[in-house]
Order: C-alpha cells, then structure tokens, then sequence
C-alpha cells in the first residue's frame, strides 16, 4: 500500500522527499520504539513488470509519512 501523498512528480523529487522528510520522521520513531536510528538501506523503484498483473500497487490518502 502506497500513500498518496507519496506521489511525486520525478524520481529526484521522490528521492528527496525520502531523504529530507520520511527519514527523518521515521529517526524519531526507531528510536522512541527501538532506541536505535533509523537507517536508509534500500529503496525500491519499480519502473515496469514483465508479466503483466504482478505488481499492485493500492493507494490510500493517507499512509506512513
């Protein structure tokens, strides 16, 4: 499930976004939570699908950050 105030118009604007506001909203959270901080690791950027049907993405108005 994908918030949809995710959508961004570029993939730079998107990378952006994760970098300068959902990480660190997620930092606070990890370590409220965890006591540790929160890492960016792994992004995954789906750009096609081969067999059609494989992906769905729902979107919902309001998700994570």
């Amino acid at each position: 499930m994908v918030g949809t105030q995710k959508i961004v118009a570029h993939l730079e604007e998107g990378l952006r976004r994760i970098e300068e506001h959902s990480l660190p909203l997620e930092d606070v959270r990890t370590h409220e939570v965890y006591g540790v901080l929160a890492m960016l690791n792994k992004i995954l950027i789906i750009r096609g699908e081969y067999l059609p049907g494989r992906v769905t993405v729902v979107l919902d108005e309001a998700l994570g950050f």
